[in-house]
């Protein structure tokens, strides 16, 4: 089952997002990400946080039928990541996010950290924010990218060093290569045909694809 979480963050293109939601997911808006879901026409299954940024009326036609989920303002986790949890307790397989990057950096940071839980490990999970896609490769493991020639791929180690870093179809080629944390090596390499391949041994890679054409 697919799920998609809205959030409450600053989208940039709400046309482009709307092209991602997959037929029949499940769709979890995380508070005031209801009300990007109107910008996206979708309506949200459940609406999940402590309600102290949706701008609509929870009971206006848009909401009305949403499982509502309230928790307290003071609490131990963000709003996304209570709507994450909730979307692998319903049994999701994968998870798309939108809206979830823009406005605050401490939000923006914390949301895309949220891909290194535990939990989410075997679980496929993408931010999408117009043109830009960003995923989490753990090693051991690999990836396959598409898009199209003069797409940008940057590859940003987190934790500790990436290890075994191999390229396949990209402008700067690498073979079993090292990206040390803090390192800018990975950034805007170039893709050159319609898909490149991205393998690591050990680590993690915060992966960002750039559609130069949407």
């Amino acid at each position: 089952m697919n799920a998609v979480i809205v959030a409450n963050g600053t989208p940039t293109d709400p046309v482009a997002d709307q092209k991602q939601v997959p037929p029949g997911a499940l769709i979890i808006a995380a508070d005031g990400g209801a009300d990007y879901c109107r910008a996206l026409a979708v309506v949200p299954e459940v609406i999940i946080g402590d309600m102290d940024s949706i701008k609509g009326n929870l009971e206006a036609s848009d909401y009305k039928d949403a499982e509502i989920i309230r928790h307290p303002a003071r609490k131990d986790a963000t709003d996304l990541e209570l709507a994450i949890r909730l979307a692998l307790d319903r049994g999701a397989q994968t998870i798309i996010i939108l809206g979830a990057l823009g406005g605050r950096w401490d939000m923006s940071v914390g949301n895309l950290l949220l891909m290194t839980l535990p939990e989410l490990k075997t679980i496929p999970v993408k931010f999408i924010d117009g043109r830009q896609e960003i995923s989490l490769l753990t090693g051991p493991g690999n990836a396959v990218f598409k898009g199209q020639p003069g797409d940008t791929l940057s590859l940003i180690p987190v934790g500790p060093a990436a290890i075994g870093v191999s390229l396949q179809g990209l402008e700067y080629a690498l073979e079993n290569e090292t990206l040390s944390y803090g390192s800018t090596r990975g950034i805007s390499n170039v893709l050159q045909g319609s898909q490149a391949t991205v393998s690591l041994k050990k680590g993690a890679l915060l992966c960002v694809l750039i559609r130069a054409n949407g």
